[in-house]
């Protein structure tokens, strides 16, 4: 909600369609067929540590991810996803 309501809307509408973590990996991975464009995913905290860094930050380097932008995450706590990115070669964005 901190984020707006289109936002939000955009969530709810992603949701009860079924996306998940996996299928957005996989619909980056179609992208990648096609496309080299960068790709940055926003998620929250919560979607990475329930997969767990280390596994979210491999998933989506080897779905073709460029960068993760957590628009939750405070840049003090940074550190806790810094070392997956960087050992991942995405490119870390956070709140400041």
């Amino acid at each position: 909600m901190g984020d707006g309501p289109v936002i939000q809307r955009a969530d709810e509408r992603a949701l009860s369609a079924g996306a998940t973590t996996d299928s957005a990996f996989a619909l980056v991975r179609d992208v990648r067929r096609e496309s080299d464009v960068p790709v940055v995913l926003l998620v929250y905290a919560n979607t990475v540590f329930a997969r767990g860094p280390e596994r979210f930050y491999r998933e989506a380097k080897e779905a073709g991810v460029d960068g993760i932008l957590i628009v939750d995450m405070p840049v003090e706590e940074a550190e806790m996803v810094l070392a997956y990115a960087k050992k991942t070669g995405i490119a870390p964005r956070y709140s400041r």
